[in-house]
């Protein structure tokens, strides 16, 4: 045999070195692929995952599933020449702080006036709405009996009905379609299903069996009720682009923690100016914050005395959270592929916020859902 031959590695070492190098460049892209989809992670708006299904623990499998995700569903580009906006509220402040929620509406009535232009040289053209907020915190539409059945409806801005008249909404709708009973609005911007929880509990103790419950969702609460990392940089790049003069206005947040079963909360700072630190961390895992989520719709049902509706109106229609939900509670789809013809209008243009045609869609779509219920026997007062 020569020397050559001698020196030449074995089949066995060849196989060897090649099982290392394939591991190592598997590590090695493995290592990238984290890299970029930290960045993905941080730049996805309201912390919505950049993946149609539960990520995998692998960064070398979930990178190629985000850029074939691209392909097929890629952004849209910037636009260039997009209007300048900015809003005003009278009288000023609206928002205060809250013990429990973070922050609330308190009660009056106020002039809530969206502005646009096209250009900066060009005139600002204006929205103006009328919003009245009741003693109690809620969205008021007027006198009534206090001794009357009650229909609450909780959720964020949407359901609020941020941009129209305090009569386009759909609580508004509501109201009309049972004069027997008093519509109380608990609903306002940035709130998530851990706000409604929260005064869910402020309200437990007046509750009757003849009340009914309405909890708005949206797949994107499933951040805001953990107080997401991703969510609050993406407020702030919301306060960074359409409300600069708020950037250093501070607020607290409520978190809920969801531990062997049992739902906490606590309070963190929600300006990214002044918890730096928290706003870089990692966000938690989408199952944990779907879990939360049915947590807290769940322990809602369990302790309310009347019965409650969940009306989905913005996500995906195959949204796991769905089917986590006690048979107890009647689910109400209210996506816009829900509709016989389109309903997702917006103020105008002015901003993004659904305007009066979806209100009206949706006052019928849940005023139906819950005509449909059994009827519960009244308590005298």
């Amino acid at each position: 045999m020569s020397q050559q031959q001698d020196n030449a590695p074995s089949g066995s070492k060849r196989l060897v070195f090649g099982l290392l190098g394939l591991g190592f460049s598997l590590l090695l892209f493995e290592v990238l692929a984290s890299v970029v989809l930290l960045h993905v992670y941080r730049g996805e708006a309201d912390a919505a995952a950049p993946f149609d299904a539960e990520p995998t623990p692998f960064a070398s499998i979930n990178l190629p599933a985000w850029v074939l995700r691209g392909l097929r569903d890629p952004a849209p580009a910037a636009d260039a020449t997009a209007p300048e906006f900015r809003a005003e509220i009278e009288p000023d402040p609206m928002v205060v702080e809250h013990p429990v929620l973070g922050w609330a509406p308190q009660p009056g009535r106020y002039t809530h006036t969206f502005f646009r232009r096209e250009d900066p040289a060009a005139p600002w053209e204006h929205l103006v709405t009328e919003v009245t907020i009741g003693p109690d915190g809620a969205r008021s539409f007027g006198p009534h009996d206090d001794s009357a059945p009650r229909i609450y409806v909780f959720g964020d801005s949407f359901v609020f009905g941020t941009g129209v008249h305090d009569d386009q909404t759909f609580a508004y709708r509501l109201q009309q379609a049972f004069p027997d009973h008093v519509v109380k609005l608990f609903a306002f911007g940035g709130y998530g299903m851990g706000h409604a929880w929260l005064r869910f509990g402020m309200l437990e103790a007046d509750l009757r069996p003849e009340d009914r419950i309405v909890l708005g969702y949206a797949d994107y609460y499933d951040a805001r009720n953990v107080a997401d990392p991703a969510r609050l940089r993406s407020a702030a790049r919301f306060r960074a682009t359409r409300n600069p003069e708020t950037q250093d206005i501070r607020r607290t947040t409520p978190r809920i923690i969801l531990e062997n079963g049992a739902l906490s909360v606590d309070y963190l700072e929600f300006n990214c100016r002044f918890n730096a630190e928290y706003c870089e961390s990692r966000s938690p895992s989408r199952r944990y914050k779907r879990a939360v989520s049915a947590a807290l719709m769940n322990d809602v049902a369990a302790r309310s005395p009347g019965p409650v509706w969940v009306v989905h109106f913005q996500g995906d229609t195959s949204n796991p959270v769905l089917g986590m939900l006690d048979d107890d509670i009647t689910v109400v789809s209210a996506l816009d592929g829900d509709f016989d013809g389109f309903v997702r209008d917006d103020i105008e243009g002015f901003d993004a916020h659904p305007g009066p045609y979806w209100h009206h869609a949706m006052g019928r779509r849940i005023a139906g859902a819950l005509r449909t219920a059994a009827p519960v026997p009244r308590t005298e007062p």
